[in-house]
């Protein structure tokens, strides 16, 4: 099956860094409180996607100063993706009260923000954006980023779940899910497979795509017409060169 042109030029593929990074933001607003309703089955969907999106211990990919800036102000259980959009929502929303020196190691909004994330957990937006067009698919905060349905996005969602199986199996009943679900926090163990989508612990080298010899994917999006910045640069790890049309095809095939 393949997708319309609508649910192509929609794909977060071409959002900009800004959009992305709202997003995150307003998922991690509309689930914060889960875990205080009678039923928890909504945040316990979200934290199926944890596996893929951030790995088995997100404080592992965080650099130290920001680890103990985040533990003067609340408790974080790194297992949970939960916890995780709410550092995203939280240190945006008071970047300008952060120190100065990890102002510059995360910043400036909204582009190099997004970025500090998207490279160190760099399947966590299409885990937030297939979670949101499943279980949020009508949410009144959510529904202007498909404005002609989600439902269109299904075809992308299989291949995602495909190569995500291994780690999103059996986690409702881990450990770490349940504790996710219940509210806990304060933990960094966790059974959780590693990031299937990369094969690589959060430390690792990340790819980076080039597109005709332009790196980031900038040539799509310049092709594109669209008046989106390009991806977030991501350093260490082997550059692959695809033409335009298996940039196109591989978020198809991929996202």
């Amino acid at each position: 099956m393949r997708p319309n042109m609508g649910a192509v030029l929609g794909h977060p593929f071409w959002w900009s860094e800004e959009q992305r990074l709202q997003l995150l933001v307003d998922v991690s607003d509309r689930v914060e409180f889960e875990d205080r309703e009678p039923d928890t089955s909504l945040l316990q969907d979200l934290e199926s996607f944890a596996p893929a999106a951030v790995g088995s211990n997100w404080g592992a990919s965080m650099d130290s100063e920001l680890i103990a800036n985040l533990g003067k102000y609340r408790r974080y259980d790194y297992t949970c993706l939960r916890d995780l959009l709410r550092v995203v929502r939280n240190k945006r929303n008071h970047f300008r009260e952060l120190p100065e020196s990890l102002q510059q190691l995360m910043g400036p909004l909204p582009i190099g923000y997004y970025r500090f994330f998207s490279s160190r957990f760099p399947m966590l937006l299409l885990a937030v954006f297939f979670f949101a067009t499943k279980h949020l698919g009508s949410d009144d905060h959510i529904v202007k980023y498909w404005p002609n349905g989600n439902l269109q996005y299904a075809v992308f969602e299989k291949p995602f779940e495909n190569a995500t199986a291994a780690a999103v199996k059996g986690y409702r009943g881990s450990k770490a899910g349940k504790r996710c679900s219940a509210g806990g926090v304060g933990s960094s163990k966790c059974t959780a497979p590693l990031n299937p989508m990369m094969g690589l612990p959060p430390s690792a080298p990340r790819p980076t795509l080039a597109v005709n010899g332009v790196a980031n994917g900038s040539a799509v999006r310049g092709a594109a017409a669209s008046p989106n910045p390009a991806p977030a640069a991501v350093s260490g790890g082997p550059t692959k060169s695809v033409s335009l049309q298996e940039a196109v095809a591989a978020a198809a095939a991929t996202a």
